[in-house]
């Protein structure tokens, strides 16, 4: 299998997961910047290399391609790859709206072309094992989640400054993760509620701060807080679920997992699983289902964020609760 890299920023990540791959022969790289596309080819040891999509696209000996390039770029991209006959991996969010997702995603599924978005922290071992434990009713009926990315990005820049190319703040960016954890967890979002604001980032456009209250189908209560303004000495991020028989913490930072046991002692679980580890192991698993000839696209993957997204900007634009319609 052949694969290209677009967009060499987060991108790198993507290069250095992809010649570690037995299956993969030959990597493609393309960005604009030509200085950075010098730096990456040679350390990666790649020939290929360059700053035109389009010569991506034409060429037919590249079977993948994934997109690590700001996000209102996404759509067209991805519709031109797909043309080009090419299956997509696709940094979050898959498009920064949700009508053009299902467009993206229908256009994919007619052609037979399989697309994703790069949704890798559901590969941390905490929330695998976190999966692992409401998969096998240990902590009893879940009734309340509290789910957390708060960070210090004062030094934030590039395309993330501006709403219109990020599609909004710090919710369509960092949140959508979260998002996505939520709905692997707990299932479909039935009504959301959502306020936010810009505190403290002046020269960010879309919102720094949001806190988003959150009932799912099966009646479980969830509370997002993702802010970007926070006085922090590292990225905060995490979750505590909470249920009948005990409940689990989990931190991103310390890649740990703690688990309370109605009656019981807590028990920690550390793990080795990196960040930069769950890009490849999601990109591996996205690329081998591709060499096994499973093209079918998961929509909830696809699109649940972008419908949870979309309502959480409706809520805050018109102070009110969002009953969702059409569950992803």
């Amino acid at each position: 299998m052949n694969v290209a890299v677009v967009g060499l920023g987060f991108g790198k990540n993507h290069v250095q997961a992809l010649t570690e791959m037995d299956f993969v022969q030959d990597i493609a790289i393309c960005d604009l910047d030509k200085n950075l596309l010098k730096q990456v080819a040679k350390k990666a040891d790649i020939d290929y290399k360059t700053d035109d999509y389009k010569e991506i696209l034409a060429d037919d000996n590249i079977d993948a391609l994934t997109l690590a390039v700001p996000h209102n770029l996404h759509a067209e991209m991805i519709k031109q790859a797909i043309e080009a006959e090419k299956h997509v991996y696709c940094e979050k969010p898959l498009t920064t709206t949700l009508s053009a997702g299902k467009k993206i995603v229908e256009f994919a599924s007619d052609r037979g072309i399989k697309i994703t978005a790069g949704f890798n922290m559901r590969y941390y071992e905490q929330y695998q094992k976190a999966k692992d434990l409401i998969t096998e009713g240990k902590l009893g009926n879940i009734f309340l989640v509290e789910c957390f990315a708060r960070a210090d990005a004062r030094g934030i820049g590039g395309f993330r400054l501006s709403k219109e190319k990020a599609g909004g703040g710090c919710l369509i960016d960092s949140g959508a993760h979260r998002f996505d954890l939520l709905r692997w967890l707990f299932g479909p979002f039935n009504s959301i509620y959502n306020s936010m604001g810009n505190f403290v980032l002046d020269n960010m456009e879309g919102e720094d701060t949001a806190v988003v209250n959150i009932k799912f189908a099966d009646d479980i209560i969830a509370n997002l807080i993702c802010s970007w303004a926070t006085v922090t000495p590292e990225w905060d991020e995490g979750m505590k679920i909470y249920g009948t028989k005990g409940s689990i913490s989990i931190w991103d930072h310390n890649l740990s997992l703690s688990w309370l046991k109605k009656g019981g002692k807590e028990k920690t679980f550390k793990y080795t699983t990196s960040y930069e580890d769950t890009v490849g192991i999601s990109l591996y698993n996205f690329l081998n289902e591709v060499k096994k000839g499973n093209l079918k696209i998961d929509k909830a993957r696809a699109l649940s964020h972008l419908q949870a997204i979309e309502a959480s900007y409706k809520s805050a634009a018109g102070n009110q609760v969002i009953e969702l319609k059409n569950l992803i």
